[in-house]
């Protein structure tokens, strides 16, 4: 009787019928109780009717019931996991993991999770394990690849990738993974392939038509990358990833403040609060303050209780002098459930700018995340050199801590000169944007797209060899420490996190800044102009200053650029750069390393 009642319950879910599914099964339950199967359908079905508060004792109800304990509590990860509940989800499978060792499922959702949660040597183990209880499954040897990308691993993830589509050729999203990854690499052929394939097997995935538009404006043609922009936006109108993307590419070919009008167009169909919170951010970088108020006022309106609104809201207050209004809206944004780690680095951004230095030290004596260390720690020297601490110049040591160094002449070129020359060509082939980033801190020039080291062609792979080379000569040089925060990191292993190239022209410049991806960061000297050279301090590079609104800190370091010169800091240093006139162009090669 009990496999018949099963059967039935599978078909209704089948067809789609869980309500149906469900009265049959509380109806055999009624009578037995200790039916795990029944237990666990009912668990399966009640998750695909978004009701999990019930589907979850349910689950446990079964594992306890049933023979293979370790299969139900995987599914109660799954149904978690698809509702966006990481670590709940990562609960349910560590629970099925210790109940069924050898459960590859179980190991491949931990993976995915401890991945999604940035735990990357939990994430190595559990995937890798997956791997070998599930031998000829694309699945685990797709999501090492996700893994070994994110880990800088792209050799190995290339790899994966490989194998993982030898198993499944037809799988979109390990196509999509790959694809990705050979842009990044500087394949481009290769990456449009992917993507192109990706769309003929599903044509309506805004995915693959992003993963198109990025490809092809890697290959500088614009005017097909804006239609594959467009396509991923009406495959997925209130993604707010996609529009951002297509946002910054609309500004980046001079679109000026028109460059919101594809997220304008659906947000006059349907406003939504995220939307418009990503409009407020972008409007404030472009510098259109206006627009960007008027965004965050109707957020907070349509969703009063959103971290990301408000804390857009009070930015935006703040630099229009309003600092009252601008620290309630922190406050409030702060005791919102989804407050992050962001948002309290721009209410202590209120608070530098305030001159309010003890309140502002007190909000960042917690503990980040080391993806948020840098910002926390540029934000922490502040304090303490405007209240100051010693801890200061511990910190900002420029004679320990900074270095200039001139790197060696690249094989096959006759002098320095000759390579930066040809490094300057091939620069200027990359920049096919009218204006910058709205994302970065230089203005009056242009900066490169994707990972400039990864870039195929020998003049930049030199590049690459001699800077690996003087960064490992720099990291050498630093003092032992292990109780100094930036130099008990010292590694041999260096990993590349960014490298890009930036063009000035005359009248540009970058404001002050740090780089939130590195350990240490760098930037070389490909072509400086004359004027520059033989000048007093424009076009220079400073450091120490400050990057916060209301914060004035004068440089405490500058250093004259000369072409051929890697100049070395701490990644959380603000620096910056004096705007310069000239009548040649500024081109620099900047990168940041971690330790490997």
């Amino acid at each position: 009787m009990n496999a018949g009642v099963h059967t039935q319950a599978v078909t209704l879910l089948r067809t789609g019928d869980i309500a149906g599914a469900l009265r049959l099964l509380d109806r055999h339950l009624s009578d037995h109780d200790r039916d795990a199967e029944a237990w666990h359908l009912k668990a399966m079905a009640l998750g695909q009717a978004g009701r999990l508060d019930e589907a979850e004792p349910a689950f446990h109800k079964a594992a306890v019931l049933h023979a293979q304990p370790g299969i139900i509590l995987t599914n109660l990860g799954n149904a978690l996991w698809r509702a966006g509940r990481t670590e709940s989800a990562l609960a349910a499978y560590e629970s099925a993991s210790l109940k069924a060792p050898d459960h590859g499922p179980a190991s491949l959702g931990a993976g995915l999770a401890y991945l999604a949660l940035e735990r990357l040597d939990e994430a190595t183990r559990a995937l890798e394990a997956a791997r070998d209880r599930m031998p000829g499954q694309a699945a685990p040897l797709s999501a090492l690849g996700r893994l070994y990308a994110k880990a800088g691993r792209d050799d190995l993830a290339l790899e994966q990738f490989n194998a993982a589509l030898a198993v499944n050729p037809r799988a979109a999203p390990t196509l999509l993974n790959r694809s990705a990854l050979l842009r990044k690499l500087g394949r481009i052929d290769a990456a449009l392939a992917d993507a192109r394939l990706a769309i003929q097997l599903q044509p309506g995935s805004p995915d693959a038509h992003l993963q198109l538009a990025h490809g092809l404006r890697r290959a500088g043609r614009t005017d097909e990358a804006h239609g594959a922009f467009m396509g991923a936006v009406q495959r997925a109108p209130l993604r707010g990833d996609i529009h951002e993307d297509a946002a910054n590419f609309l500004w980046e070919q001079g679109a000026g403040d028109r460059f919101t009008d594809a997220l304008d167009q659906v947000l006059s169909r349907q406003p939504d609060a995220g939307l418009l919170t990503l409009k407020a951010r972008m409007c404030l970088r472009a510098g259109l303050l206006e627009p960007a108020l008027a965004a965050a006022e109707q957020a907070v309106e349509l969703a009063p209780e959103s971290a990301g609104a408000l804390s857009v809201r009070a930015t935006l207050r703040r630099h229009a002098g309003q600092t009252d209004l601008a620290e309630e809206d922190f406050k409030a944004a702060l005791s919102c459930s989804e407050a992050t780690v962001d948002t309290r680095h721009e209410y202590a951004e209120l608070l530098l700018s305030a001159h309010r230095f003890e309140d502002a030290a007190t909000l960042l004596e917690d503990e980040v995340p080391d993806s948020s260390l840098q910002r926390h720690v540029a934000l922490k020297t502040l304090t303490w050199r405007a209240l100051g601490d010693s801890r200061y110049r511990d910190l900002y040591d420029y004679e320990t801590l900074t270095r200039a160094m001139t790197i060696e002449t690249p094989k096959g070129f006759e002098s320095l000169e000759a390579f930066n020359a040809a490094l300057a060509d091939s620069i200027r082939r990359l920049h096919t944007s009218s204006t910058h980033p709205l994302d970065q801190t230089l203005y009056g020039g242009t900066q490169s797209e994707g990972r400039l080291w990864d870039v195929d062609d020998p003049v930049i792979q030199a590049l690459a060899g001699a800077l690996q080379k003087a960064a490992e000569a720099y990291v050498s040089a630093l003092p032992d420490d292990p109780g100094h925060p930036f130099l008990k990191l010292k590694s041999e292993r260096l990993r590349l996190t960014g490298a890009w190239s930036v063009i000035l022209r005359s009248g540009g410049g970058h404001v002050d800044h740090f780089h939130p991806a590195g350990w240490i960061s760098a930037s070389y000297y490909v072509h400086v102009p004359d004027t520059v050279m033989s000048g007093q301090k424009s076009g220079w590079l400073r450091l120490g200053g400050s990057g916060v609104t209301g914060l004035d800190l004068p440089a405490e370091h500058y250093v004259r650029p000369e072409p051929g010169l890697a100049v070395f800091f701490p990644s959380y240093m603000w620096h910056g750069v004096e705007a310069f006139e000239a009548t040649d162009e500024r081109i620099t090669a900047p990168f940041d390393l971690v330790p490997a």
